[in-house]
């Protein structure tokens, strides 16, 4: 967490280290801190911070010079020296990579196997890993020989930990040598080690960096096996590796571990007319497993998309999406043109997701008579979960939504039988709890909601009330400012009164008597979740809401602006009053409702309420009853497509 900042103040205390080294003469603590140094400023440097690598070289070249005769000691920082030169390599050096070997060698020839069998065989493992490079294919016998050597020592008796590492290792370094059959079984000895050695009474820290460090080995897992022609186990294994996080939550819940069970279990849930769809972005390319039912059979199908692989995806996220995002709502959120230009990256994603993802999928499905269809329910992974999916441009120049209701699963195992929706639930909207200035229309939102059914819950709430509103609403609709924490996801909450937030953690340990069926987050990035290293974990709201019993979640995937949200929200509670929609169904008709609402349509909501006089929003209800009258002031996605649902589909 925040490693920039910590990394930096580490930095500077080894800094104060050496300059007391220096006084006292200790060229062996000298050595040991020198390396500490090279160690931070190469992990700064993975991180993204600008680092001089050949400064950190001279810091290294000290170190060994300070080192003495100790074998050990010149054996760890020639493995030092390794991770120095894969640095190097990973800036564009390519022969860096055979300095690593060498040096990653000469630390194998400098270690006693039998006295120290332990650093050996990470050292082992380490060069597997330095060889293990998808530009160098000359390199994998020496990848495979050093994972088999390593794999001597790091048993699934003696170190279960090390041992699944290097068993992913090796099963990586057939990936990337397309050796399908010989993958697949190595993953599958992964799946079962790991499911083995899962403990649900570990601190949740200890689960969250498990799942952190599994290098994303599920989507590989499942690739390979369909290449394999093995698709209903390729689907479990790829849902199996979305819910490491949430098992330890939810103790009870039975994970997909053999295919059959995928296809059982969803005979009783799956509707006709309705279409899974998972896709799992590889290095290798991306695989596409559909789901669907005729009469009393579930059916599931693969397609291979060889354009579009984890690089080509990267790049587009990198470029096209988050760099933009930054832009339009971190670096300078309020300059002049800052929607407009949104709205041009929501249109540009659209087109692309459209092009690359959807264009080839529902023209493969179409030609099975599996398209189109009633409900879509997509279960998407890693970096996918932050694009607006149900935007996706067609060839017809349709989006997506509006020839289908999308919904969004974090994991086919969270799929629950659904409940009817209807006017005996009770709505219990939160308005604005933080009581912030910039939140003009959060009162009225909350006011409209409630005049269809329920009751307005006006501030102060804090922690403790919010959490027993949850145990006695159907329908939890909070109105106000939520933020999202890159660097501590569960972190990431809603701001309450008297400065509390309900963070993700702290939803995670309620114990309700009771949950709402479905949770509204009117409110700004509720829908994020954290890629970099928890890139199928979906650690955010929605995940947290579900993983207490919540049916399902809608909420935002960036900033939600105040006045579209107050239409959209009040629209969508009042499509689900009547029960005869889905949450799916009832959020798309509200959202191109809104879409497609003319100003004097809007300005009799907003009448209906009415705002006081002198507000923004009574200026609002003017401007639409007068110039705005007969254009749609809300025609474009950024105002509304930002909201999806997560959950079961009715």
């Amino acid at each position: 967490l925040r490693e920039a900042r910590n990394l930096a103040e580490a930095q500077t205390v080894l800094e104060d280290l050496l300059n007391l080294t220096k006084r006292a003469r200790t060229d062996v603590f000298a050595s040991a801190i020198l390396s500490t140094v090279v160690k931070v400023r190469l992990h700064r440097k993975s991180i993204g911070e600008d680092e001089d690598m050949t400064a950190i070289g001279v810091i290294l070249a000290r170190a060994r010079a300070s080192v003495g005769e100790n074998r050990l000691e010149q054996a760890r920082l020639a493995a030092l020296a390794a991770d120095y030169y894969r640095a190097r390599a990973t800036s564009g050096e390519s022969r860096a990579i055979d300095a690593g070997i060498r040096e990653l060698r000469r630390a194998l020839h400098l270690i006693d196997h039998s006295r120290a069998p332990e650093i050996w065989a990470t050292l082992q493992n380490n060069l597997g890993n330095l060889c293990n490079n998808r530009r160098r294919p000359d390199l994998a016998r020496c990848a495979a020989d050093a994972y088999a050597m390593a794999l001597t020592v790091r048993t699934a008796e003696a170190m279960p930990r090390e041992h699944l590492d290097t068993l992913v290792n090796l099963a990586n370094l057939r990936f990337n040598q397309s050796d399908w059959p010989a993958a697949s079984s190595l993953y599958q000895q992964v799946a079962a080690v790991s499911r083995a050695s899962f403990d649900p009474t570990l601190d949740h820290s200890i689960v969250l960096f498990d799942a952190a460090r599994s290098d994303r080995w599920f989507e590989r897992a499942a690739y390979a096996m369909a290449k394999i022609g093995k698709t209903t186990e390729a689907i479990a294994i790829a849902d199996e590796g979305r819910l490491r996080v949430l098992k330890q939550r939810l103790r009870g819940v039975s994970l997909f571990s053999e295919g059959d069970f995928v296809i059982d279990r969803l005979k009783g849930l799956l509707r006709d007319r309705t279409v899974v769809v998972m896709p799992v972005v590889t290095t290798a390319g991306t695989v596409i497993f559909a789901i669907s039912r005729e009469s009393e059979r579930v059916e599931a199908q693969q397609l291979f998309l060889d354009r579009l692989d984890g690089d080509t995806a990267a790049r587009f996220l990198d470029n096209q999406w988050l760099h933009k995002y930054a832009d339009a709502f971190e670096i300078e959120p309020s300059k002049k043109g800052a929607t407009e230009s949104w709205s041009a990256d929501v249109a540009e994603a659209g087109r692309w997701i459209g092009a690359q993802l959807f264009a080839p999928t529902l023209k493969w499905l179409q030609t099975r008579g599996k398209w189109p269809v009633d409900n879509l329910i997509l279960v998407v992974q890693g970096e996918l979960a932050l694009l607006p999916l149900h935007l996706a441009e067609l060839s017809t120049g349709q989006r997506l939504l509006e020839v289908t209701n999308v919904s969004y699963l974090p994991s086919l195992g969270l799929w629950q039988p659904s409940v009817p929706f209807g006017p005996e639930r009770i709505v219990f909207s939160v308005s604005n709890p933080s009581q912030a200035a910039d939140l003009p229309f959060a009162a009225i939102e909350a006011v409209a909601s409630t005049i269809i059914s329920g009751v307005n819950v006006s501030p102060p709430v804090d922690k403790a009330r919010m959490l027993q509103i949850l145990g006695q609403a159907d329908i939890l609709h909070f109105v106000g400012h939520a933020s999202f924490d890159v660097d501590d996801p569960e972190a990431s909450g809603l701001r309450l009164s008297n400065d509390e937030r309900l963070q993700v953690r702290d939803i995670q340990a309620a114990k309700p008597a009771r949950t709402p069926l479905l949770v509204i987050l009117s409110a700004c990035e509720t829908g994020r979740v954290e890629t970099a290293t928890m890139a199928n974990e979906f650690i955010g709201l929605p995940a947290a809401f579900m993983s207490i019993g919540v049916k399902g979640v809608v909420s935002s995937l960036w900033p939600a602006s105040d006045g579209p949200s107050f239409f959209l929200m009040t629209r969508l509670i009042a499509e689900l009053r009547d029960g005869r929609k889905s949450v799916a169904a009832a959020l798309r008709d509200a959202q191109l409702w809104l879409a497609h609402s003319k100003g004097r349509e809007l300005a009799s909501v907003l009448h209906s309420v009415p705002p006081a006089r002198d507000t923004d929003a009574a200026r609002l209800e003017q401007a639409l009853k007068t110039t705005l009258r007969d254009s749609q002031p809300y025609a474009n996605p950024w105002a509304w497509a930002g909201f999806f649902y997560s959950g079961v589909v009715q």
